[in-house]
């Protein structure tokens, strides 16, 4: 018995980590199209909690919102608004993560945002250079 509860928590802890590698991998090699399915979902979402749309309709609003957002990034304007916009949004989630994880340190956040900044902008340049 114990052998299969083991089984169970490996498999489980294998799932896990193959979903954050896939998560990891779209998020390093497709960038925008991560873009543009995380803002997707989060208007899905937001539809469905605050305006209280049916969840199928949230679903094709998520759906339409993701192809906008993919076609407005392969047009230049599109790319350099919406790029430049996630390209702060996450540096400071992660400048935020580094400051809340050093005990509050405000040289360590204003380091790992513009560690960041420079990461992920260099990654949606090179997803630019691909499309």
């Amino acid at each position: 018995m114990g052998y299969l509860v083991a089984a169970g928590f490996l498999l489980a802890i294998s799932m896990v980590l193959g979903v954050v590698g896939l998560v990891l991998g779209l998020w390093l090699g497709h960038i925008i199209l991560f873009d543009s399915i995380v803002l997707g979902i989060v208007t899905g979402m937001c539809c469905y909690h605050f305006a209280h749309v049916h969840p199928a309709l949230c679903l094709v609003i998520g759906i339409v919102v993701c192809l906008l957002l993919l076609f407005l990034q392969n047009t230049t304007i599109g790319f350099w608004v919406i790029g430049g916009l996630f390209t702060l949004l996450y540096s400071t989630f992660f400048g935020l993560l580094g400051v809340l994880l050093t005990d509050r340190d405000m040289i360590w956040g204003w380091v790992v945002f513009g560690l960041s900044l420079v990461i992920i902008g260099g990654l949606h340049l090179k997803a630019r250079d691909q499309v």
